[in-house]
């Protein structure tokens, strides 16, 4: 009697009770490949006002950027892995010239990244 009970229980339970579904995945919210980690560094004020690659004048001041391959006009998010600080960065000259180094920070984007001191630190970029 009583196993009839807990069939007919069992029959009568809707089935997402009875079957144990893996969790749905979470889909990213970012869109495209994962950051990049590579070595920056930052200019040096004496090119304040010269000409970039890309023709516009080098400003201190701004949050710009110098990459060997990247499109003219390119926009990163870069970080330091070290204290999580982010800025963003339009790409508008060519370099570094340096191999071991991928990036080029002008010096208002190093300071608010924190690297002033270090001069040359390692960061994760993306494409934004």
């Amino acid at each position: 009697m009583v196993t009839r009970v807990v069939l007919l229980s069992l029959l009568l339970m809707p089935l997402s009770l009875r079957v144990q579904h893996p969790p749905k995945p979470v889909l990213s919210e970012r869109i495209g490949p994962p950051p990049k980690v590579m070595v920056a560094s930052y200019y040096h004020r004496k090119f304040h006002g010269r000409i970039t690659a890309s023709g516009q004048r080098f400003d201190r001041r701004a949050f710009t950027a110098a990459h060997r391959e990247l499109p003219f006009g390119t926009r990163l998010k870069v970080t330091n892995i070290f204290n999580g600080k982010s800025v963003e960065v339009l790409v508008n000259d060519r370099g570094p010239f340096i191999l071991s180094r991928s990036l080029d920070l002008s010096p208002a984007a190093a300071l608010a990244l924190g690297m002033i001191k270090q001069g040359v630190i390692d960061v994760t970029w993306e494409i934004v």
